[in-house]
């Protein structure tokens, strides 16, 4: 088994390339993922090796054409994933009347990392001694999340008044009551917020990537902090927040005075921090600002269409 706490080339047991690429198609069971997790996020060249099977696996995600599934396949496969996943992972994990959870699994995985979000933030302002080496200590941040983060709409507008944002449409929230296809889907969730620790590790460390520090425009949440971290294409983009107080947060882009709802960042109760992949059609850079603003449809305990966070786009 390849190390832990390996250093760099030449300095401890081989790299575990050969299952990089599964890793990076979320192709491995929960031991192997857990495994080569807690490798790559101290181990600058397999993040070079598994961002380069990422962006194989991107090329040719988008050449296939779309087909769509049959009838009940999803259910059948994430139901049987289930039954295998019970099987393999029996012993490692406590007895089997403890259902999977989102905490669980959580703290399962959260050896790796412990708070590395403020490490990533201070990159963005110009601190990058300490970032690789302290990358895995992100899970914690999502210790106490319970439930799988909504789904959102991109194009809702809203108008900005004053530094508020009046929200002019929503998203809908599709609810499952199959138990094994939430347990399923639980596992998988959490095994994207760790590839997304990895992901955010390595376009971080790439000189290209444009990173943007957020603040509270207000000064009214001092401890709150955040960095919108945007690959040069401007459609893709990493967002992690900490000091936030718990919640569901709207992101919103600004541009000539009217915004577009992109997506949503659940915040959970510990520390308030919070990660977020975006993935837009258009650029990021179109846009001159990104805010962050309480989440309606969660009662929020903060004026609706207060910005919590906010950051001009640098073009």
């Amino acid at each position: 088994m390849w190390s832990e706490h390996y250093n760099g080339p030449g300095n401890g047991p081989e790299h575990p390339e050969e299952a990089l690429a599964a890793f990076a198609l979320n192709a491995l069971d929960d031991a192997e993922f857990q495994a080569v997790f807690h490798h790559v996020v101290k181990c600058l060249h397999c993040q070079e090796v598994l961002l380069g099977f990422q962006e194989a696996s991107a090329r040719l995600t988008g050449s296939a054409p779309e087909v769509s599934l049959p009838v009940g396949m999803k259910s059948r496969v994430l139901a049987a994933a289930v039954g295998r996943e019970e099987v393999t992972l029996e012993p490692a994990l406590p007895p089997a009347d403890a259902r999977w959870s989102m905490k669980r699994l959580r703290r399962w995985l959260a050896p790796a990392a412990v708070g590395a979000l403020s490490v990533l933030l201070a990159v963005s302002v110009g601190v990058m001694v300490v970032q690789q080496r302290e990358i895995g200590q992100l899970s914690a941040a999502y210790e106490s999340v319970q439930e799988r983060p909504p789904a959102s709409t991109i194009g809702a507008t809203a108008s900005v008044r004053g530094g508020t944002v009046i929200p002019s449409g929503g998203s809908a929230v599709s609810v499952s009551d199959d138990a094994s296809e939430m347990d399923a889907e639980t596992v998988d969730l959490v095994k994207q917020e760790m590839a997304e620790m990895v992901e955010a590790s390595v376009m971080s460390a790439q000189p290209e990537t444009e990173k943007m520090p957020m603040s509270s425009p207000m000064g009214t949440e001092p401890e709150a902090k955040g960095v919108l971290m945007v690959e040069p294409s401007g459609r893709r983009g990493m967002l992690m927040v900490s000091g936030m107080p718990a919640d569901s947060y709207q992101i919103w882009l600004v541009r000539d005075g009217r915004q577009v709802l992109v997506d949503r960042i659940v915040v959970n109760d510990d520390d308030g921090a919070g990660v977020k992949e975006l993935e837009l059609d258009e650029s990021i850079f179109h846009f001159h600002q990104v805010a962050l603003t309480p989440d309606e449809r969660h009662g929020p305990t903060n004026p609706t269409g207060e910005q919590f966070l906010t950051a001009l786009i640098r073009h």
